[in-house]
């Protein structure tokens, strides 16, 4: 059975407020570890991020070089969302071969510090040699566990739709989607059964959303479906666009229900 971390709804329960756009700022700074969210104390974060690397990782795997490890992991803690490359990320964790890169990734996954998204393809070999996205287990640990995190909070915001919506759809897929004009879709959900498409921003803008729209348009034309979901920080309105229907969400509320 998983057990995932406080979900927004629960984190408002459990501190007494309202859902709303202060709250959901709240959350994704603190995420939703119950302990850390007890005590405020960032250390219980640090000590168990430190735990989880070095005792259920290194220890387990028998990895000598327990510090590559941990250069890879605040790499990827401080890049979320991000689509990354193994060969480039060798030089980052200090390690020779890809492979071990593919390898301690792979690590993380099992330790569920970590989740990788692939991007959807109907061929399982096209498939496997995309590029993936790395989202990590809980917003709080984004805080507490990077060194250079750039305060990018479309990332941050888009790693916590992309948690809630796993821990919410247990037994679909979900996938990113590029598509051929170039343009990309954040989450396609149950592509083979009932797909839906969501977008996550942190703000619609002039210089942002045609990018956001087009790469929504994209899936929902690939997938013959009419409706798809952009999810932002603040922003509701319905866009009306080439015989089809997108709702624009804020997060606190697509979070809240």
């Amino acid at each position: 059975m998983e057990l995932f971390p406080f979900s927004y709804t629960e984190f408002c329960n459990f501190f007494g407020v309202n859902a709303g756009q202060e709250s959901l700022k709240d959350y994704l700074e603190k995420g939703g570890f119950p302990e850390f969210l007890k005590t405020g104390n960032v250390d219980i974060l640090t000590q168990l991020q430190s735990d989880i690397l070095y005792r259920d990782i290194a220890v387990r795997y028998g990895i000598r070089d327990a510090s590559s490890l941990r250069r890879l992991f605040v790499y990827l803690v401080s890049n979320p969302a991000q689509l990354f490359s193994p060969s480039k990320l060798t030089g980052v964790a200090g390690v020779k071969s890809p492979t071990t890169v593919l390898e301690y990734i792979s690590y993380f996954e099992a330790a569920y510090l970590v989740c990788l998204l692939p991007c959807f393809a109907w061929s399982v070999k096209a498939q496997s040699l995309a590029p993936k996205k790395a989202y990590i287990a809980d917003t709080g640990l984004i805080k507490s566990g990077s060194i250079s995190f750039s305060g990018n909070l479309g990332a941050l915001l888009e790693n916590l739709i992309y948690n809630n919506l796993r821990s919410n759809n247990a037994n679909s897929d979900i996938y990113y989607f590029t598509g051929k004009k170039g343009g990309e879709c954040d989450f396609i959900v149950s592509p083979h059964d009932k797909p839906s498409c969501i977008q996550v921003c942190w703000e619609l803008t002039l210089d942002n959303q045609d990018r956001e729209i087009n790469g929504l348009l994209d899936a929902m034309e690939f997938f013959n479906i009419d409706y798809g979901t952009i999810i932002t920080y603040n922003s509701e309105d319905i866009i009306l666009t080439a015989g089809k229907k997108i709702d624009v969400i804020p997060a606190w509320k697509y979070l809240h229900h």
